[in-house]
C-alpha cells in the first residue's frame, strides 16, 4: 500500500512511496526458430534442409499493480504537471498529464505520463531511468543501487514539495486526493 516514510538530509521531511513497481517492464527474449527450406536441384530432386535462426522478441512482463500505488503515482504526476510551468526548468503542459484521471488503473495515459516525466527529467540533466516504471524507493538513498539512477518516485516527491508546500506535508487535506489514497497513506504512515 502507498505510504509515507521519514527521510533525512533532504529538502522534505517525508516521502510518499509505493510498495511495488508501478508499470510493466519490457524484456528481451531470444528464440530459436527453425525454417524448412526446399532447394531444387537440376535433376529434379528436392532435398529439404533445415535452417535455424535466432530472433529477438520484446515482450512486456506483467506484474500486477497495486491500485493505491498507481493512485499515488497518478496523483503526484497530475499535481506536478498542473503547476509544472512554475518548475525550473518548466514541465511541458502539452502532455495531458495535468488532466490525468486518478483511478488506480495503470493504462496507456498513465504509462505515457510516467514516460514523459522521466524523459523530461533526463533531458534536463537529471540522472533518472527512462523505463516507464516507478519503483519504490528502497533504503535511505534516492539512487537505485542497481541502475545508479534516481528513483522516479523521489523526483516526483521533490517536485511536489516544491510546487505544493502547503499540501505536501499531508496530501489527505487535498480535495483532489481520492478517499482510497487518503486512507492508504493515512494507514501506512511513519
Amino acid at each position: 500500500m502507498a505510504y509515507e516514510k521519514k527521510v533525512y538530509g533532504r529538502s522534505y521531511p517525508h516521502l510518499y512511496n509505493v510498495t511495488m513497481t508501478v508499470g510493466s517492464r519490457k524484456s528481451a527474449e531470444q528464440r530459436q526458430e527453425r525454417e524448412l527450406v526446399q532447394q531444387a536441384t537440376p535433376i529434379g530432386n528436392v532435398p529439404i534442409s533445415i535452417k535455424s535462426k535466432t530472433t529477438t522478441v520484446y515482450k512486456s512482463f506483467y506484474e500486477p499493480n497495486r491500485r493505491d500505488d498507481v493512485m499515488l503515482v497518478q496523483y503526484l504526476l497530475k499535481r506536478v504537471y498542473q503547476k509544472g510551468y512554475n518548475a525550473q526548468p518548466p514541465l511541458s503542459q502539452s502532455t495531458g498529464a495535468a488532466q490525468l484521471k486518478i483511478d488506480g488503473l495503470y493504462g496507456p495515459q498513465t504509462a505515457r505520463a510516467i514516460e514523459q516525466f522521466q524523459l523530461e527529467m533526463r533531458r534536463n540533466g537529471r540522472n533518472i531511468a527512462t523505463d516507464g516504471c516507478v519503483d519504490p524507493e528502497l533504503g535511505d538513498s534516492t539512487t537505485s543501487s542497481i541502475s545508479k539512477t534516481g528513483y522516479t518516485i523521489s523526483w516526483l516527491n521533490k517536485y511536489f514539495w516544491i510546487l505544493y508546500p502547503y499540501l505536501a506535508p499531508d496530501i489527505r487535506v487535498d480535495l483532489e486526493c481520492p478517499p482510497e489514497l487518503k486512507h492508504a497513506v493515512g494507514n501506512g504512515g511513519f
